[in-house]
């Protein structure tokens, strides 16, 4: 707490308006006023402002109920001193975050009024919000009439405030309040970054906050999740965070239901990518009664959610089922014909094809991405590729390999009809991989990414970037952010996943790979064989053989009984 100023205070009792003299006694102590007997509260002059009433403290951060004497208005003053839990390197960043949300307009924001240091820490004052949109965890659920808005309204200003590159890090139902109007905003942003390491008993906290991880929306997504399913259906956020629900109400959409459980998974990376999803069923959804179904039966709801909706209750949910079934079953079997008439046409070994210069360079001969050409390991190194499967050289310059990860059907369809027919199943898996390849990464960029190396990320044109990468979308790109704890400038470097150099991408596969085997949930750890396994493919078709190696190290670290899989592939590294 800021020590007081040493100047003379007077203050009229709000009773009787008597003037009293409260120079000696300490801020916020309580006494009867000698005229009229009425409780008194001792204020404390802070900066520009005089600080009324103490209403918390949360891991070093302490809340004021203050007025602003200049403008004359009640604010909420936030002060953190610096401290051995809470150094000065965290303070700025707590404060970059507070003025970067600042600069986002939406009306479900908390107004920022102004922040800064002073000799023994930092404040924040803010638009002062008493009353929390739900008065307590175990509180009555809202009729879906009264939750809609509440939810576009909040989801809408967290989106905006995750473009702006800006997570809260520790959302709980006090985050959550309305003004004197009547309008819900979320308050304390930034806060999340000075309680990390606090949060292990936070009911609304991420798996990945409550150990110690750094804010990022991916774990506001999960706090949010978890608030609105206890808002909408009455449950506990113990039981809403461990999948334990009560019966779906009625009154609420299916599918609203279905992307709040999504974004209260345990595992980061089958959360969606923001709020979008969320918006739109709340936008479009119409009151669908909710069917009564196993968690198990959640995961296989069809994601094409944009029929009008004419039917209503359970007749609906089954003509819908039915579509479903018979859309997958012709989506099967047209990809079975595919790969069926893929293995009957076939090139012999000395065919000559024609393709663009990118894609006839040799894998011995591919460039780095660095400006500089240099070679990859030559493909000798390897073993008999004969042995398992492994695509000759001579076929394999012929790979498609699109600069942005974006590989075209047809084509890819066309190479794979080139093929000599013992090597097209084994291709044709390869192949599946690296097509999945870029809609992966922009899934993995849920989570914050911060290069391995210190200098920063790396571009194709020879160039650095420093900074970090907080969310990644299709839709927007890569926003590169200043490092955390770099005294700069708050420019964002807008990239496109084009621009970043080959071994930038690499790194990024196994800086999320390292992720997932750190993930405490079984989900992440069981996919890690299959994380690392595409990483190596999509080295090896890129001709990136060493990384491609290293990679295959790590599946067969994670998973030894993973070789038939990796030989099947042509990988061969005992």
């Amino acid at each position: 707490m800021p020590e007081r100023e040493k100047t003379k205070l007077k203050i009229q009792c709000p009773s009787c308006s008597s003037k009293l003299d409260v120079t000696d006694l300490k801020p916020f102590t309580v006494f009867l006023c000698p005229r009229c007997g009425n409780e008194v509260t001792v204020p404390m002059r802070f900066q520009a402002y005089v600080l009324e009433e103490y209403l918390e403290s949360n891991g070093g951060i302490h809340s004021y109920r203050a007025l602003d004497e200049k403008l004359d208005r009640e604010v909420c003053v936030v002060i953190c001193e610096a401290s051995e839990d809470h150094p000065w390197e965290q303070l700025e960043r707590y404060l970059e975050l507070v003025r970067k949300v600042a600069s986002v307009s939406h009306p479900g924001l908390a107004t920022v009024y102004s922040c800064g240091s002073y000799e023994a820490g930092v404040y924040v004052a803010s638009q002062l919000l008493l009353k929390p949109v739900r008065d307590n965890v175990l509180a009555e659920r809202l009729d879906w009439r009264e939750a809609k808005p509440l939810l576009l309204s909040l989801a809408e200003a967290l989106q905006k405030a995750a473009e702006a590159g800006v997570p809260h890090g520790a959302l709980n139902g006090k985050s959550f309040r309305m003004d004197a109007a009547g309008i819900p905003k979320v308050c304390d942003f930034g806060e999340g970054l000075l309680l990390t390491g606090h949060l292990a008993d936070e009911p609304y906290a991420a798996p990945e906050r409550k150990a110690g991880g750094e804010c990022s929306v991916a774990s506001d997504l999960f706090s949010f999740g978890v608030w609105a399913l206890g808002l909408l259906t009455g449950c506990s956020p113990h039981d809403a965070a461990n999948g334990v629900m009560l019966d779906d109400p009625a009154d609420i959409p299916t599918g609203v239901l279905m992307v709040l459980r999504q974004m209260a998974s345990a595992s980061v990376f089958q959360r969606p990518n923001g709020y979008l999803p969320l918006l739109e069923e709340l936008a479009n959804g119409r009151q669908v009664a909710a069917a009564k179904r196993s968690k198990k039966g959640l995961t296989s709801l069809s994601k094409e959610r944009h029929i009008e909706q004419k039917s209503s209750g359970m007749a609906f949910a089954v003509v819908w089922c039915v579509l479903a079934l018979l859309l997958a079953g012709i989506g099967g079997w047209a990809f079975w014909k595919w790969r069926e008439n893929t293995q009957q046409t076939g090139l012999q070994h000395h065919a000559v094809v024609t393709e663009s210069p990118t894609e006839m360079v040799d894998d011995e001969t591919l460039s780095l991405n660095n400006g500089n050409a240099q070679k990859t390991t030559a493909d000798k190194a390897l073993p008999d590729e004969s042995k398992n499967a492994r695509l000759p050289s001579e076929f394999r310059r012929l790979r498609p390999r699109p600069e942005n990860l974006k590989f075209d059907e047809e084509r890819m369809r066309e190479y794979l009809g080139k093929l000599p027919p013992e090597y097209v199943e084994t291709e044709t898996e390869r192949a599946e991989r690296v097509m999945g390849l870029r809609e992966y990464l922009f899934t993995s960029l849920r989570m914050p990414y911060h290069p391995p190396k210190s200098e920063g990320i790396r571009l194709r044109d020879g160039s650095l970037v420093r900074g970090f990468i907080p969310m990644g979308t299709e839709e927007q790109g890569l926003a590169v952010h200043p490092l955390d704890g770099a005294r700069q400038s708050l420019t964002v470097t807008k990239l496109e996943m084009e621009e970043l150099a080959w071994e930038e991408i690499w790194g990024m596969l196994d800086y999320y790979g390292k992720m997932r085997e750190n993930m405490g949930d079984e989900h992440a750890r069981s996919s890690v064989f299959e994380h690392y396994l595409t990483g190596a493919v999509a080295c090896d078709w890129y001709g990136y053989r060493k990384e491609a190696t290293t990679f295959i190290h790590k599946a067969l670290k994670v998973n030894p009984k993973g070789m038939p899989i990796v030989e099947r592939l042509g990988f061969d590294f005992k």
